[in-house]
Order: structure tokens, then sequence, then C-alpha cells
């Protein structure tokens, strides 16, 4: 009996030093950190207002410490994004190597920079075939409905009120191109004025010359994305009356090594055409260029190929308002996001001439 007993109290002896033994472990364990063998998983969607965000699984190693979405939005249901995801590892736990991910919804996970204590991720929403092939049927509804829209905007005749003594006459030209569709593959074919201007009504598609353009007869132009006014360049401050009916070039632009001369441009004036306190105007072929809404088509936010050769830009005004900004180019005095290559200008005159009564000052660009 006496053995039993000993032999009974060696055994709860054991096991508490082994107790004690595996809880200095584990306190030993946690005090020098763990590796981070997965991080939380990680959900890209769009909410109700189209606006890009994402759900993401709880972790006691790790934690989310930055998101950065691109495109921003607001974005059409079918638009892939992306999220540069930034991880901070919890006290002294680290990532490795073998630190795995764990995307959701269809979505691609790259590491793109490691390190024990931060880990950057960049996860791509993917779409499957079947997707894909939804969302080119959508697009080409799209693009369709696009190019209605663009052969059916108002006749001139209604819009010209406005414009009465402006610069310039806003000319309708037929939406229509000596063939394609508008996409970077079958992208519109320009061989006339008419057709070069016809631009303005459609600022998201993709054009390509195919012929040399002669502005010399067509009168004073009006920049693409521009109105009457020479408005439609960032607006100034804020929009103004001048702005009405402008926009902004974000498709691509191939001359196919073909030239655009003889655009002119002329105004002398007292002060520009419905001139205000911090007004802005632009004078080139377009007012201004961005990059596509659609992230993934960056490659397409071109100019290439193209001269523009023996063009006059002559604008003259004595009595400016306060705090206005004249830009002036050959190709555009604004872009952004935007690759040009082998573009050039030859033979063109840039002249501007701007003054006030009193001895505040205006911007010039060229």
């Amino acid at each position: 009996m006496k053995t039993k007993n000993f032999f009974l109290a060696y055994l709860v002896v054991a096991v508490l030093i082994l107790q004690n033994s595996f809880s200095q472990t584990k306190q030993t364990q946690s005090q020098s950190g763990r590796e981070i063998s997965l991080i939380p998983k990680f959900e890209l969607k769009l909410n109700e207002k189209g606006m890009p965000g994402a759900l993401s699984g709880k972790s006691a190693m790790c934690e989310i410490s930055s998101v950065v979405y691109e495109p921003k939005g607001p974005l059409e249901p079918d638009t892939l994004f992306c999220a540069t995801v930034t991880y901070k590892a919890i006290g002294e736990n680290y990532f490795t190597e073998k630190t795995k991910t764990s995307p959701l919804n269809k979505a691609e996970a790259k590491i793109v920079k490691g390190g024990k204590k931060t880990l950057v991720v960049k996860y791509t929403k993917m779409q499957t075939q079947k997707d894909e092939e939804s969302a080119a049927a959508k697009r080409n509804i799209k693009q369709e409905r696009e190019i209605e829209k663009a052969r059916t905007l108002p006749s001139d005749n209604s819009a010209q009120e406005q414009w009465k003594g402006a610069p310039t006459i806003l000319r309708r030209t037929p939406f229509e191109f000596e063939g394609g569709n508008g996409t970077v593959e079958n992208p519109f074919l320009i061989k006339t004025a008419e057709q070069l201007n016809s631009v303005r009504f459609g600022l998201d598609f993709h054009y390509k010359l195919i012929a040399d353009i002669d502005l010399s007869k067509w009168g004073n132009w009006i920049p693409i994305g521009g109105t009457p006014a020479f408005g439609g360049s960032h607006g100034g401050q804020g929009f103004q009356e001048a702005d009405k009916g402008s926009g902004k070039f974000s498709g691509s632009l191939d001359g196919n090594h073909h030239v655009i001369s003889g655009m002119t441009i002329i105004d002398h004036s007292d002060d520009i055409f419905m001139g205000e306190d911090f007004a802005e105007r632009s004078y080139a072929l377009f007012a201004e260029m961005i990059r596509s809404k659609d992230f993934r088509q960056a490659q397409n936010n071109f100019v290439k190929n193209l001269g523009i050769i023996n063009y006059t830009i002559d604008v003259s005004y004595t009595k400016l308002k306060n705090g206005c900004t004249l830009n002036a180019a050959a190709l555009s005095p604004n872009a952004s996001s935007r690759t040009f290559e082998n573009c050039y200008s030859s033979g063109g005159k840039i002249k501007i001439h701007a003054s006030r009564a009193d001895e505040q000052e205006n911007s010039l660009f060229i």
C-alpha cells in the first residue's frame, strides 16, 4: 500500500513538473515571437456606390496597416481593380518566405515586398472565362450605346445660342469614320478634317489617322475637349460658364506617321469671351488629355507617330480680369498619366499677349 501511494505521489509530482515545463516553453515561445504562416483572408468588393473596398479576416499575429486601391472609383460592376495591402506583424511575431496569402472572391494575390515586420501584397480581382465573355458582351453593348449617343447629339443650331459672340463656331460633324469601331484593337480611322473634328463628340474612343489632315481652310480651331470660348481646361478654380459642354480626351490617337497641318487659333479682343476672374483658357489641338477610366488600359493612353506642323496660335487680350490663366501648345497644354511617343511639331507660331489695367498679374503657359 505504501509502495502504491509512493508511486501515485511520484506520478503527480512528475505531471506538475511537466506542466510547468510546458508552460515555460510556451511562454518562452511567445516572448521570442512566432513565424506567421498565413495572413488573414482578403476579399475585393464594390459597395453600393461603386467604390472599391475589402473584407478581411482577423489575426492575432498581424494586422492591416494600409490599403491603396487602383483605381479609386466609383467603378462599374464589371471593372477589374486591385488593392495594395501592407500588413504589419503584431508584437514579436514575424513574416518569412513561407508566409502564404489567402485571397477570396476570384482574386489573385502577389507578394510585392516582404520583410520580417511588414509584408506588402497586391490583390487583383480576376475573372473566369465566363466572366470575361459576359464582361466583353457588356462592353460591346456599352460601346454601341456610346457610339449611338455620339451620333445623335443635338444639332449645333440648338446649342449655339450661348456661344453668340464667341471667337469661333462649334461645327457639328457626323460621328462617322472611314472604318473601325473605336476600340484599341480596331480604332476609328480618320481621313478628313471633318472626321478629326468629330473626335470631340467621342472623347473616350481610340483613333488612327490614315491620311495627312489639312486644317488651313477650317477657320478657328476649337481644341478637342474645349468650347468656342476656349474653355474646358481644368475650369480655372472651379466650373465656369465657358466650360459648359467641354470634356477631357481619355482615348488614344495613333498618327500613323501622318501630320496635322494648318491649325489656326486667333483671337484679338479686350477680354476673353465669357471672361471671369480666375478663368482658364486653352489653345491647342486638344484642351486636356487624361488617362482612361479603366486602370487596365493604362498602356493604351498614348499619342504616337504624330506631327503637328505649320500651325498658328495668336491671341491678344488687353483687359483681362483678375488671376486668369492662358495655356497654349501645339498638341495639348494639359496631360496626365499618358504616353507620348515619336511626336513632334514644326513650323508653328505661338503668340500670346495679355495685360490688365491694374498691377495684378495673370499667368501664361506655353
